[in-house]
């Protein structure tokens, strides 16, 4: 009981401010199409390991791990990685995540002190470009690796939703990089992604789905440059080969 509550704890946390709600699923509803004890093997294997942690993270030292009557869960409150997430035997994979640059006032100590990001970019004012790049590049190459699990059929389903966006502006940390003009987003609620995907499709171009589905949510932030994808395809060969 009491790691369930605090999995609820940290889903009732990470919406008070802006966060990632993602489903990945087989087009096909079966119920028991993996066995219970399959589960978190197949999550292990299929864990993407760009940055200093993993997608989906799982932690015992500062979350939660376990099984629950059809599905396997995970919850974790560090700093600013807090998500929870649920694999179920159907294959359906769902998550609540927060956003990390609305979580810097909690992540002082690996910033260098207790001004640098934490105080200049404040809670649901920021959408930071590169972190945004990382994470759907990191939840395409997770459901690749799900795929190649064989957890779906022909087609897989991906939702991926970016919540408490109203007024959040891009940005980027670097310094040397910056934004000419301010690009807003109006809407509370965003879609990042919403598709039915091949499964060789995804095998084989999941870092380029990824990329488009970024630069798809840039537009809702009325950003359209033609010329970004260039310098972001830099950025994500960088954290494809760990040298983000």
């Amino acid at each position: 009981m009491k790691d369930l509550n605090k999995a609820k704890e940290t889903i009732q946390k990470i919406k008070i401010r802006g966060y990632w709600e993602v489903e990945i699923r087989p087009l096909k509803y079966d119920k028991e199409k993996l066995s219970l004890d399959a589960l978190k093997e197949i999550v292990e294997k299929s864990q993407t390991k760009l940055r200093g942690w993993r997608y989906p993270t799982t932690s015992t030292r500062t979350g939660g791990y376990y099984s629950g009557d059809n599905y396997l869960e995970s919850w974790v409150d560090w700093q600013e990685i807090k998500e929870v997430w649920r694999f179920y035997q159907s294959g359906q994979f769902y998550q609540f995540k927060v956003l990390q640059e609305d979580w810097f006032d909690e992540a002082k100590s690996l910033l260098g002190g207790p001004e640098p990001l934490g105080q200049r970019y404040k809670p649901k004012q920021v959408l930071e470009i590169i972190l945004t790049l990382y994470t759907l590049t990191e939840i395409f190459l997770f459901a690749s690796n799900l795929a190649s699990q064989k957890v779906f059929d022909e087609h897989c389903h991906i939702t991926i939703k970016l919540h408490n966006t109203a007024q959040r502006r891009l940005t980027i940390f670097e310094s040397l990089r910056h934004l000419d003009f301010e690009y807003i987003s109006q809407a509370n609620s965003l879609t990042a992604y919403d598709k039915d995907v091949t499964v060789p499709k995804l095998l084989a171009d999941n870092s380029k789905i990824a990329m488009d589905a970024t630069l798809d949510l840039f537009k809702k932030f009325n950003w359209f440059s033609t010329e970004i994808r260039k310098v972001l395809d830099k950025d994500q060969e960088k954290l494809l080969k760990g040298f983000f």
